[in-house]
């Protein structure tokens, strides 16, 4: 797990924000699963997922 969190979580944050293109829309899909996560943590989410690809 990266950064405390499972898998599944880490490639919906990165995916919905890399294929938005917004952040917040990748931050609010997980509130809606009943997820609190950071904006702050969405956007290293997001960067170090697509710095792997």
């Amino acid at each position: 797990m990266e950064e405390g969190i499972t898998p599944l979580i880490w490639s919906t944050v990165a995916q919905t924000g890399t294929v938005s293109g917004s952040l917040a829309i990748a931050r609010d899909s997980l509130q809606n699963w009943g997820i609190s996560i950071s904006m702050r943590r969405v956007e290293r989410l997001t960067y170090h997922f697509n710095q792997q690809g």
